[in-house]
């Protein structure tokens, strides 16, 4: 793994790291959390194109990613707007972080991310019997997870 990738994937783990601890705490995930992922990723995506990777590939995979990740936590909402139903649900942070996650690790790593989360902060929740759970640490673990398929060759992100 080039030293770019590795750099990019540290200051995501260090801002997931913060993200969970604030939100565990506070229920809020800071706006600097998820500059840091995008920065991390900003900066990951132009030493790859600097080094001769395609940056319209790049540049296609982050939107596609962002966007598939956006789709799906957009649409629930939505469904439930237009049946006249209370949205209720994830905050804005949360969609936030997640939408950046999508960027850097493609749509699929993406994906896989938002439905591990909501795996795993269901079945703590319902265990628990919470009515709402801080969703950033298990945004962190579902990356953790995701990121360990990755590094086994089980799963490969298109960006990042």
């Amino acid at each position: 793994m080039e030293f770019a990738v590795i750099a990019e994937l540290v200051v995501i783990a260090a801002a997931l790291v913060a993200a969970a601890a604030f939100d565990a705490r506070r229920r809020i995930i800071p706006n600097a959390c998820v500059c840091a992922v995008l920065a991390a990723h900003a900066l990951g995506t132009a030493a790859r194109v600097l080094a001769g990777a395609d940056a319209g590939a790049e540049a296609a995979a982050s939107a596609a990613g962002a966007l598939a990740v956006l789709a799906a936590l957009l649409a629930p909402a939505l469904l439930a707007r237009a049946q006249g139903r209370a949205a209720g649900g994830i905050g804005g942070g949360d969609i936030k972080l997640l939408t950046a996650l999508g960027a850097a690790f493609g749509w699929v790593a993406g994906l896989a991310i938002v439905g591990l989360t909501c795996v795993l902060a269901a079945l703590v929740g319902s265990a628990r019997g919470m009515r709402t759970v801080a969703l950033a640490p298990f945004i962190a673990l579902a990356c953790a997870f995701v990121g360990l398929l990755w590094a086994g060759g089980i799963a490969s992100p298109i960006s990042g």
